[in-house]
């Protein structure tokens, strides 16, 4: 998904489905995950309610996007005032500022030049949902609230972070 502009996508599990790629190992189809890349989308309302393998969204701003379970892992660059839903094994954001993240991480989120983000628990619920999050390997994923700042190295909590406040959270 490249220079979009004020559109509405939704990248159901069908449209993934026919762009994956296929593999043929000892007789037996495999499909390999989709790998996701978001970028230079602006006010833009993108839902995936599908397993994905990863997802890389960069120079992204004014942006809804929900995320399905990920295999892996979901790296975020340059991205601005986004509301960002997210389930995967790790999360990396880079030079991002003002989004509001709901995630379900296996590891610690971190971020690394990035100011006033907000951080609240994952819920994007869609048919599969479950199912999904099970075959990701997420279902005991728990990390929401514990982000690693690379650029904050004092004992005192982080101010490029906060927890989103349960009032001001996206229902």
């Amino acid at each position: 998904v490249k220079h979009i502009t004020s559109e509405t996508l939704l990248l159901t599990r069908e449209i993934l489905d026919a762009n994956c790629v296929r593999h043929v190992v000892d007789g037996a189809d495999t499909q390999v995950r989709v790998q996701l890349f978001i970028n230079n989308a602006k006010d833009c309302r993108i839902s995936v309610p599908a397993l994905l393998g990863s997802v890389r969204i960069e120079d992204c701003s004014d942006c809804k996007i929900y995320l399905g379970a990920c295999c892996t892992s979901v790296y975020m660059n340059g991205v601005v005032n986004c509301t960002i839903f997210i389930a995967s094994h790790q999360l990396r954001i880079h030079e991002c500022n003002g989004c509001r993240l709901y995630v379900k991480v296996k590891s610690h989120p971190i971020i690394e030049d990035c100011v006033d983000m907000g951080f609240a628990p994952y819920h994007y619920d869609y048919e599969a949902a479950a199912a999904d999050t099970e075959e990701a390997g997420l279902a005991a994923a728990h990390c929401w609230d514990n982000v690693v700042d690379f650029r904050w190295h004092k004992s005192t909590a982080s101010p490029h972070w906060h927890k989103i406040a349960e009032c001001d959270r996206v229902q």
